[in-house]
């Protein structure tokens, strides 16, 4: 079995996001990458294999919805949930719908216990803290 921490990726423009959900998930047993724009998300995303992406369905002005159809041609996501701001949630869930989504304000705790859940479904037995 590989010792080998489930990565996470956070892409959100509000810095206190990135901070309270790894925060929260780090000692769930989690590494995780924080991105604070449209580039930096693409780029962790065509250089990496998350697990797991948490992102904002816009970033500043822009539309993140596109990042993940891009990056979906290279990889695929185990596990995506995407933080729509309120009324949005029918959009993301038509143009992306394997996502899952969560409107703002969001509950961090709930959120990262879905994380942990659904990871640790998706790799069989994972020694991750319950």
């Amino acid at each position: 079995m590989s010792n080998r921490r489930p990565l996470v990726l956070v892409a959100d423009d509000h810095p206190l996001i990135g901070w309270a959900l790894t925060k929260v998930l780090e000692p769930l047993g989690f590494e995780v990458s924080v991105a604070q724009t449209r580039a930096e998300a693409r780029g962790l995303l065509l250089t990496r294999r998350f697990e797991c992406v948490v992102m904002s369905a816009r970033i500043g002005d822009a539309d993140m919805l596109d990042v993940i159809e891009e990056v979906s041609r290279y990889q695929t996501f185990t596990r995506l949930f995407v933080l729509t701001e309120p009324g949005s949630t029918e959009v993301v869930t038509q143009a992306v719908p394997s996502a899952r989504c969560f409107e703002k304000p969001f509950g961090v705790g709930a959120l990262a216990e879905m994380v942990r859940a659904d990871v640790q479904d998706d790799q069989g037995h994972l020694d991750l803290p319950a």
